[in-house]
């Protein structure tokens, strides 16, 4: 029956008596998977998250719109003219989220786009310009229930910004709006669950957005003179309001009929004729076999618009068990039942084996799992989305044709942020075919003559992959792919005129992969990914002229394995065995889930047991043997780590590591750049153990912890550019990527910071200047440091020497940076200093931003003092070679150092 309240419909199926028997059909259309309580055309249907919930905003839809409105620009336009804009506010990529808020529920950040399509009125009729602007959100959301199927919460978008520089229509079109911006937007949001526990979410949701655009015409164009600023506030919208009623579904049929329901319960049993196995084929769904079980005992669950699925529970040490099984005529079987499983890894009742047992999938090494929610149809959806993308560990791309000859650009790159997801039946594999937005995150390394070329550029491309068939609900799913298309260029950078990058079979480029997919847990648990792609690929580029890439141009081609995850095929297998030396009779007394080339203990019938097999990187096969009685002996094989005595002899050379020598062995923990003392953040705590560390003071924060720079295992000194990573994670900057933050990490900012690396830096006149230029032995000598014509400078560190002399020395007593100098290069601006005595060495850096100057800019103080004996002339110079005299800039590029003048003086 359908009930109407309140406008909204409830609707009760109706019970009837049927019969128990081996095959019924149910109606095709009643129970279609296409079937859906939402009115056609419009709906916004996203999955469960895995937590009862959703994420938001909501993917895989066709975004907010404004289906009964325009965003509109007026001010700065002819009289009488406007431009009506219609808005799709889509494709979000790269969503955060964490508690808090000015809601009290969840702040997301992402990224989207707005697709705009501008029409002009009056006198700019005719006027038809679609734009794409990338913009970066915040959005904040109120309280809700997760596993309630019905969460309705407040909403409100706190920030919206995005510009377009270098448009053919606009030298500037800039959008902004939210509450945070002072443009109060809210909204709200309102979740509708689909089916039972687990199944996907109907989203109805709106914000009342509060917007300004901004706009300058370019010159030459349409709008050339013209520039103004409009606000406006308009609803925008997705999914379908909740208030409406869905269309009535057909008649409720009983899954299982032919034997009376009543005949389930005779002699006073509880039990109900239940589904027992079903086929899916096309969306239809047919109940083939019907069993007598309790009502909360293991079956099919077969609901409308959802994919069937065992639940229920099962007696103690037996669990609810789902068998699927490929149709010759297409689609599957799927049949529930409970059956017996061994409830732990362990031997068997003989004491001969291991017990069978289904292992979880061991953990894969730190950063490289990949675990992926089920889409709520059994599998997943390609490419995998929230794991840390495809990369090529053991192997780089390359640029070769065009470079001078030597020379090479290394290029390690990252495949990720998958965004604008669409998947559909086809391809030629014969499986389906996936169209998506990504990113290539390139970090560019010259060698040869291009040694000093290094940057990090973030490029968007569109992909389409192919992949093979796949049984959907089946617990390992295996076929083939194939990268198809991948292309994407940046044109205008500081060192590219041009730089594309192309692959994929449907370019005549053949790039073969594989993907298998290994159910985590029981049904509607996440699958474990291990996915590749062979790509062959190529990369064309033309320098920029000016920049070190200027005059140069050329493509290079490569094959290169790109991968995600690690595979998984644990075992159940013996840890121990007991020997007995006296009749030889082995037992397996332990067992554990082991990759099976993994270390275990073995026995060669005649033999004592011993160990065999492989350990992760860090540790060894160890075997332990203890006597346990008369005669018997046990063998134990376990990876541990190699023993060690200090901190030093546990360097992994990876500065994202924290590495530690404890009673166990070496251990290396993910820890957050920059936090050198460990407390879980970074703060002035962390500023001062690394300007301790350049004095080499480290009784507080060790040696290898404050080697913070280069990436990715630190260069075994102590320097500026530690003291400038400390600074920069203390800014939030992620300055090695590594996967344990600052959080959020931040590749593309630090990108940006490094993005002026490779351009040409104007040299700086280093200038010494002495309180006076002749002395008497026993005296002390001050000598200042200055800087000429610093520009985009960020740190600094100095080192002078004294030499020559007829005899006696002139002895460096102190060294100091004197903040309260009239010229002190980052007077007004945060900043730290370091001394190091011990090597002659002072350092000075801005904790935020760079400094410009065009005189004489203050750096240090050097005082020698005059041996007793000392006699002649002393010549005082800047050092050079190692532990030298070096000036960065804002990008952590060298500034080059003209010849410095050297100083004299005459001791007497």
């Amino acid at each position: 029956m359908v009930k109407r309240t309140g406008g909204c419909c409830i609707i009760r199926n109706l019970h009837r008596p049927g019969h128990c028997a081996t095959r019924v059909a149910v109606a095709a259309a009643a129970w279609a998977f296409a079937t859906s309580p939402v009115l056609a055309g419009v709906p916004c249907i996203v999955p469960d998250n895995g937590g009862g919930t959703i994420n938001l905003p909501p993917m895989g839809c066709n975004g907010y719109v404004s289906p009964d409105d325009l965003h509109e620009m007026i001010n700065g336009l002819p009289l009488g003219s406007t431009i009506q804009v219609d808005a799709r506010h889509d494709e979000f990529f790269n969503p955060m989220h964490m508690p808090g808020g000015s809601l009290g529920g969840e702040i997301e950040t992402f990224g989207s786009f707005l697709n705009m399509q501008m029409n002009g009125t009056g006198a700019l009729a005719g006027y038809n310009h679609p734009v794409s602007l990338q913009v970066q959100c915040e959005t904040h959301t109120g309280p809700r229930t997760p596993g309630d199927p019905i969460q309705s919460f407040p909403t409100d978008m706190f920030m919206l910004q995005g510009q377009t520089l270098g448009d053919p229509d606009f030298d500037l079109l800039r959008i902004t709006g939210g509450t945070g911006f002072g443009m109060p937007s809210p909204g709200h949001t309102t979740l509708v669950r689909q089916g039972g526990p687990g199944s996907p979410y109907a989203v109805d949701s709106f914000f009342d957005v509060f917007y300004r655009i901004d706009f300058v015409g370019k010159p030459g164009g349409p709008l050339g003179g013209m520039s103004g600023s409009t606000t406006g506030t308009i609803r925008m919208a997705i999914g379908t309001p909740s208030g409406f009623c869905p269309p009535p579904p057909p008649p409720a049929i009983a899954a299982c009929t032919g034997a009376l329901i009543q005949d389930c319960a005779a002699g006073g049993a509880t039990e109900f004729c239940q589904p027992r196995c079903v086929q899916v084929n096309q969306g239809g769904v047919t109940v083939v076999q019907c069993d007598c079980r309790e009502p909360q005992e293991c079956h099919v669950e077969v609901l409308p618009g959802v994919v069937p699925f065992c639940t229920g529970s099962c007696p103690l040490n037996e669990q609810c068990q789902e068998t699927v099984t490929p149709l010759a005529v297409g689609g599957y079987q799927l049949c529930c039942d409970c059956v017996p499983i061994a409830v732990d890894c362990e031997p068997d009742p003989t004491f001969t084996q291991c017990d069978p047992f289904a292992c979880p999938p061991a953990p894969s090494p730190a950063g490289a799992p990949c675990v992926v929610p089920d889409n709520g149809g059994g599998t997943i959806t390609l490419p995998p989305a929230g794991c840390n993308g495809y990369v090529s560990p053991d192997d780089l791309h390359e640029m070769i044709n065009g470079l001078p000859g030597g020379s090479t650009i290394q290029v390690d790159a990252r495949h990720d942020k998958f965004f604008n997801q669409n998947e559909g039946p086809g391809g030629t594999l014969g499986g389906n075919v996936e169209n998506f937005g990504s990113f290539l995150f390139m970090q560019m390394q010259g060698t040869g003559p291009l040694a000093p070329f290094n940057r990090f550029i973030g490029l968007q491309v569109q992909c389409q992959t192919h992949t093979g068939p796949r049984t959907p609900g089946s617990p390992v799913q295996s076929f083939p792919t194939d990268m198809f298309l991948l292309q994407g260029q940046i044109m205008g950078d500081p060192d590219f005129d041009l730089l594309r990058i192309t692959a994929g079979s449907g370019f005549g480029m053949p790039s073969p992969g594989h993907t298998t997919l290994v159910r985590q847990g029981p049904p509607g648990s996440g699958f474990a990914v291990d996915s590749f792609f062979d790509i062959e690929y190529r990369i064309d580029f033309i320098g920029r002229p000016g920049g070190q890439l200027g005059g140069m141009s050329g493509s290079t081609t490569g094959t290169i394995r790109m991968a995600i995850g690690t595979p998984v095929n644990d075992q159940c297998i013996p840890r121990c065995m007991d020997h007995d030396l006296q009749t030889g009779q082995t037992s397996v007394v332990d067992c554990e889930c082991r990759n099976p080339n993994e270390c275990h203990v073995f026995q060669v019938p005649g033999t004592v047991p011993f160990c065999t097999g492989g350990c992760p990187t860090g540790t060894t096969c160890n075997q332990t043997v203890q006597t346990i009685g008369p005669g018997i002996v046990r063998t134990c094989c376990d990876c541990v780590a190699p023993p060690c005595t200090t901190q030093a002899d546990c360097d992994d050379n990876n500065v994202c590591t924290w590495d530690q020598c404890t009673a166990a062995g070496c251990t290396h923990t993910l820890t957050i750049y920059g936090d050198v003392n460990h407390d879980g953040t970074v703060d002035i705590f962390d500023i001062l153990c690394v300007l301790d560390a350049f004095g080499g003071v480290f009784t507080t924060c060790t040696a290898l912890d404050t080697d913070l720079a280069g990436c990715p295992g630190g260069d075994g000194m102590h320097d500026v550019f530690d003291i400038l990573g400390v600074l920069d994670a203390f800014a939030g900057v992620n300055s090695c990527n590594c996967p344990g933050g600052p959080s959020p990490a931040s590749p593309v900012s630090d990108a940006a910071l490094r993005s002026d690396a490779g351009r040409a830096v104007a040299p700086v006149s280093l200038q010494l200047v002495p309180d006076r230029t002749a002395l008497r032995a026993g005296q002390d000598l001050i000598v200042h440091v200055y800087a000429d014509g610093v520009a985009d400078f960020r740190g600094y560190q100095l080192a002078v020497d004294a030499s020559g002399g007829r005899r006696g020395t002139l002895q460096l007593r102190n060294l100091e940076v004197d903040v309260n100098h009239k010229d002190y290069v980052f007077e007004n601006h945060e900043n730290y200093r370091a001394q190091d005595l011990s090597s002659g060495r002072l350092a000075g850096a801005s904790g935020a931003g760079s400094v410009t100057s065009s005189g004489h800019a203050y750096l240090g103080s050097f005082t020698f003092h005059a041996s007793d004996d000392a006699s002649g002339r002393f010549r005082l110079a800047v050092r050079t070679g190692d532990e030298a005299t070096v000036l960065v800039g804002s990008g952590r590029e060298l500034i080059p150092l003209r010849p410095a003048t050297q100083l004299t003086v005459q001791v007497r």
